[in-house]
């Protein structure tokens, strides 16, 4: 079970049952709150999609979700040994 184990700047660190940690972001823009999963395990590549979510929130939610689901897509692949 995942369990929030720290916050940052923008959002919150997330710990996997598996150890990994996953960053999300918490913000609100212009009146709407963006609540996602980077899918980065660092925080240098979870302040880069910080980043691209306050230049563009709509362009990048869409960006940082496909992003999150090809990186569990690419290592759910791996872990069959089907590549």
């Amino acid at each position: 079970m995942a369990k929030v184990v720290g916050t940052r700047e923008g959002g919150r660190v997330v710990e996997k049952s598996d150890g990994t940690r996953v960053y999300y972001i918490r913000k609100r823009l212009a009146g709407k709150l963006y609540e996602v999963s980077t899918g980065a395990t660092t925080l240098k590549a979870a302040l880069a999609h910080l980043q691209r979510l306050q230049a563009n929130p709509e362009g990048a939610v869409i960006t940082i979700r496909w992003a999150s689901w090809a990186s569990r897509s690419r290592a759910a692949l791996a872990r069959s040994g089907c590549h």
